[in-house]
């Protein structure tokens, strides 16, 4: 496994070709031919050189640069003689690279992105007539009480008070324990799999509802 993004410069037998694997970056198994800068390792110290490239960029069959050595004489640098960060050498001989970008500014890393949330199809409806039935539930603890001021009812206690006693009653319109006794169910069915299918790991508590849709 290639630690970091490197330019191929020389490899250890010139007889043989280099090629990668790079089914983690773009899900292609195939195998890919790599071409070195140098013919051999010899060649490559003899001739030094320096390497300049642009910045990291996440395309990965994107990259521009060169290599110069001698007075006036360059040599252009492409895809085909990088090596990107998690590929695989699949040759039979060992290669000696130029690391160029580590870290975040890698190609993998680059195009890494952050995992969202998951939610449940009946979850995502619960959240949503929660959402619809919280404004309800205020609006009918107010005028209740606006009620109760307006018809001089004799009620104790300020107004504040008498808004929460009603906002208490029209609690129910958002069953809390609806959705905790949801997620206690959903938690014993799911742990219930793993009786069922031994070495079967549970790290999710959807599986009983998304089962349940198929």
């Amino acid at each position: 496994m290639i630690p970091a993004d490197i330019v191929v410069l020389a490899r250890e037998d010139p007889e043989e070709e280099v090629y990668v694997k790079t089914d983690q970056l773009d899900g292609e198994t195939d195998s890919k031919p790599r071409f070195s800068l140098y013919s051999s390792k010899q060649e490559m110290i003899e001739y030094g050189g320096i390497i300049e490239c642009g910045p990291p960029v996440k395309e990965i069959d994107n990259f521009n640069g060169m290599l110069k050595f001698g007075a006036d004489e360059q040599i252009q640098i492409s895809v085909e003689n990088m090596i990107w960060m998690n590929s695989v050498n699949a040759s039979q001989t060992d290669i000696y690279g130029l690391v160029l970008f580590t870290g975040i500014e890698t190609k993998a890393k680059l195009n890494t992105r952050e995992a969202s949330n998951k939610f449940g199809r009946f979850d995502r409806s619960l959240n949503n007539t929660t959402k619809f039935l919280f404004p309800i539930m205020f609006l009918s603890a107010f005028m209740l009480e606006t009620t109760t001021l307006t018809q001089n009812w004799d009620v104790q206690g300020s107004p504040i008070t008498g808004f929460f006693n009603y906002l208490i009653l029209t609690s129910t319109l958002c069953s809390i324990a609806l959705r905790t006794m949801l997620d206690i169910a959903k938690s014993v069915m799911s742990s219930n799999f793993g009786k069922v299918m031994p070495g079967c790991i549970i790290r999710n508590s959807m599986i009983p509802e998304e089962l349940g849709a198929l």
